[in-house]
C-alpha cells in the first residue's frame, strides 16, 4: 500500500494529506497536510528510535545473560577446587553467599 492510501474497515482510503492538498484551494488546508506531514516524520523519527533503543536493550540482556552463565560457571570451578578450611566447598560457598553448586543463579 502506497504512502497515499490506507486501509480502513476493508476498504481503501486516499490519505487525508492527498485528500487535503487536493482540496486545498485555501491555504489553510495546504498548512495542514504540511502539519501533518511534520509530525508523521516525527513520529516515524521517535518510533525508528525506539525501535534501536529496544534492539539495544535485546543484545544488552544477551550479553548479561551470558555473562552470568560464564560467573556462575567460574564461582562453581572455584567451590570445586577450593580446600578453604576443613568443611570443604559447600561451606567456601556458603561463606560467599555464592550458590555454587544451582544451575540458574542471579546472586
Amino acid at each position: 500500500m502506497s504512502d497515499n492510501t490506507s486501509k480502513t474497515n476493508g476498504t481503501i482510503d486516499t490519505d487525508i494529506v492527498t485528500e487535503l492538498r487536493a482540496f486545498g484551494a485555501n491555504g489553510y488546508m495546504i498548512r495542514a497536510a504540511k502539519e501533518i506531514e511534520i509530525l508523521r516524520n516525527e513520529r516515524d523519527g521517535y518510533l525508528s528510535g525506539i525501535q534501536q533503543t529496544l534492539r539495544a536493550l535485546a543484545e544488552a540482556n544477551q550479553l548479561a545473560q551470558q555473562r552470568t552463565r560464564e560467573r556462575d560457571e567460574a564461582r562453581r570451578e572455584v567451590c570445586n577446587l577450593t580446600k578453604w578450611d576443613h568443611y570443604g566447598p559447600r561451606h567456601y560457598a556458603q561463606h560467599r553467599k555464592w550458590d555454587c553448586f544451582k544451575e540458574n543463579t542471579n546472586v
